[in-house]
């Protein structure tokens, strides 16, 4: 069995170890609904608070 030499574009690169960043534009409207939901939410609900500061 004759095996052939193949060329990597990768064959010198070391292995990326750093953060990675990717913006999935999805994620981000989903999590704008969420938090918009919840402010939602929480503008109907009265708070009360007692402080000594007063």
């Amino acid at each position: 069995m004759k095996t052939e030499n193949t060329s990597s574009s990768a064959e010198n690169v070391s292995a990326w170890k750093g953060m990675s960043l990717s913006t999935n534009l999805g994620s981000i409207k989903g999590l704008n609904l969420a938090l918009t939901s919840l402010n939602d939410q929480l503008e109907k609900l009265q708070a009360w608070s007692f402080s000594s500061m007063n």
